[in-house]
């Protein structure tokens, strides 16, 4: 199974819903990385995302598959877990199952009553259509939008474009209508566990016509310290259509979670102070964060437009987890606009790589402050000398702008 690891910390598990992938989740990034000190897991659901769908064919094989998963990952460590739609009803299942494990449980547009016939839901219901809106937009990502928005607006299609179709495309179709006829647990979960006393958060869109909220609502009782948050003009994608709403209270429940599991243990409290870390800019509107999130895709993009190559489908947290030191990502707003690597020999040594700023935020200082903010946090994870290599047109920007000084230095092409 898929997962996408990000951050050092408490581990959360997050699992996205039925025929996506685990992008429509990233809009929680930010949350973490404030919030800081959260190993966040994201899920790939066998049959979506880079997941094969393996024998899973009904949602009992789906939660012993995740558990499974877990137990694999995570042995007996506490974790958070976040679920989404289908997504929720895992974890639901999750908490009856490791319910001394489960630090907090969190759902967001969670499915409560697994056949749609009987849940408790408002008909469909668009508040705001911007005409024009879809206009030229590629057919495939108008009508999943048109078809799941309550307001339209063009950050909403920009976000459902980014973090949602792309989840769309990677579906094993075959696999999905297995489990669809499979879909109701055999017995559900709150019906075959004691109460969960953990922190909980039911994150509702209030009107949203696939799950609804008061099927939520019913399960109340089960939670004692559960908050129900329904949110006014949001659907079925609560997290796209009131963004600072819906991240204020993931923050929230964060906060319940952490004072709830005690103390952080020292490891703990050092990845807050320096993994995930938003860092102060002079810069105006970009934001700088060492380890910050991004998705796959956008940095594959930015990687492209930097280095005059094709987009290439590149696994980068992958790649960065298992070799890098760290990195700095800045936007500006939402849009990555510039990246760097640091890799480290595990000693004294680090390495910058794949310095990278957008075509529209060069020429304002975005690469210098890039290479600073990788040198301050390489010297605090205790290295020494931080290399770079090179073309030639690029020595004024590193030795006269990031004070790199030249040295002797060797290379052997291997390939």
């Amino acid at each position: 199974m898929h997962v996408e690891e990000r951050g050092t910390g408490t581990p959360v598990v997050l699992i996205h819903g039925a025929g996506v992938d685990h992008r429509i989740l990233l809009p929680l990034e930010p949350v973490f990385e404030e919030s800081g000190g959260w190993r966040r897991l994201y899920v790939d659901l066998p049959g979506m995302g880079r997941s094969p769908v393996g024998d899973v064919a009904s949602s009992d094989d789906m939660a012993a598959a995740v558990l499974a998963e877990v137990r694999e990952r995570l042995g007996d460590e506490p974790f958070a877990l976040v679920g989404n739609s289908y997504g929720a009803m895992i974890a639901r299942r999750l908490v009856a199952e490791l319910p001394g494990q489960v630090l907090g449980l969190a759902t967001i547009a969670g499915v409560f009553v697994a056949t749609h016939a009987d849940r408790t839901a408002p008909p469909r219901t668009v508040l705001h259509e911007e005409p024009g809106l879809l206009d030229g937009a590629d057919p495939a990502v108008a009508e999943g939008y048109a078809g799941i928005a309550v307001v339209q607006s063009r950050e909403g299609l920009a976000s459902y474009e980014r973090f949602v179709h792309p989840g769309v495309l990677t579906v094993d179709t075959e696999g999905l209508a297995r489990l669809g006829e499979h879909y109701a647990f055999a017995v559900e979960p709150e019906d075959a566990a004691p109460p969960f006393a953990g922190p909980a958060l039911f994150l509702c869109g209030r009107q949203d016509d696939v799950v609804g909220y008061a099927d939520a609502w019913d399960r109340l009782e089960h939670y004692p310290h559960a908050s129900l948050v329904v949110l006014d003009r949001a659907g079925h994608n609560v997290l796209l259509e009131q963004p600072d709403q819906a991240n204020a209270a993931v923050a929230e429940w964060l906060g319940r979670v952490r004072e709830a599991s005690g103390p952080a243990a020292p490891e703990e409290a050092r990845a807050a102070r320096s993994a995930d870390r938003a860092l102060p800019d002079d810069e105006g509107a970009v934001r700088y964060t060492w380890r910050g999130g991004f998705d796959d895709d956008e940095l594959n993009a930015l990687h492209a437009e930097a280095f005059e190559h094709r987009v290439l489908d590149d696994a980068w947290h992958d790649q960065l987890e298992r070799h890098s030191l760290g990195w700095v990502v800045a936007r500006d707003a939402d849009r990555l606009v510039g990246f760097v690597n640091v890799v480290g020999d595990g000693s004294v040594h680090a390495f910058v790589e794949d310095t990278a700023v957008a075509s529209r935020a060069r020429r304002q200082g975005v690469g210098t402050r890039l290479i600073e903010v990788a040198r301050e946090q390489a010297a605090a994870a205790g290295c020494e000398w931080l290399h770079v290599d090179f073309d030639p047109h690029l020595r004024a920007f590193y030795f006269d702008a990031c004070g790199f000084t030249p040295t002797d230095a060797g290379l052997i092409r291997l390939r």
